[in-house]
């Protein structure tokens, strides 16, 4: 079976939430999960298995095991390479440093795709493809205004975002 991602929203951010990675990678492990490995310490877990491991799956055991509430999405390698190569931003040459990728738990209504702008006065742009969205963010992202909040609040959807790297690191974890 390929392998698969989870990304957990909102882990050992202002002492909030705190996961050793030791502890999560153990977790994922009793979910009957291999090759397992974590990526920084903000909730990126790569792994194989031989039975599907939703998010339900992983959130109910960080709630069992951890008595933490916290949001987790999980996609598969082939899902995070296609998004990789969907990139808009990078295809007309935009600094990778600068990019950004926002997973939504779910695909936004068309709606709220077309409602959700860019605000006045912003550098930064977006664009909103299913549940993913590519971020561009020239100013940086500790600058912009179009963060995680940002579209959790315009789009009514969980979201969690990962820079340009650390997307491509856990596609490299994935084929190790």
């Amino acid at each position: 079976m390929p392998s698969s991602i989870a990304l957990l929203r909102g882990i050992n951010v202002s002492g909030k939430n705190k996961i050793r990675m030791a502890e999560l990678k153990s977790l994922f492990e009793d979910l009957g999960c291999t090759s397992v490995a974590t990526y920084l310490q903000s909730g990126n877990v790569v792994y194989d298995s031989t039975k599907p491991v939703t998010a339900q799956d992983v959130q109910a055991a960080i709630s069992n095991q951890l008595e933490l509430n916290v949001p987790v999405i999980t996609i598969s390698a082939d899902e995070l390479a296609q998004i990789i190569q969907n990139n808009p931003f990078l295809k007309k040459g935009a600094e990778p440093a600068h990019c950004y990728v926002t997973f939504l738990w779910e695909t936004p209504t068309p709606k709220a795709v077309t409602d959700c702008a860019v605000p006045n006065n912003e550098t930064g742009r977006f664009t909103i493809a299913d549940n993913t969205i590519y971020v561009h963010c020239p100013d940086g992202y500790g600058r912009t205004k179009i963060h995680t909040v940002f579209f959790e609040k315009k789009l009514g959807l969980l979201a969690t975002t990962r820079n340009w790297k650390t997307v491509n690191a856990l596609l490299e974890l994935s084929k190790q």
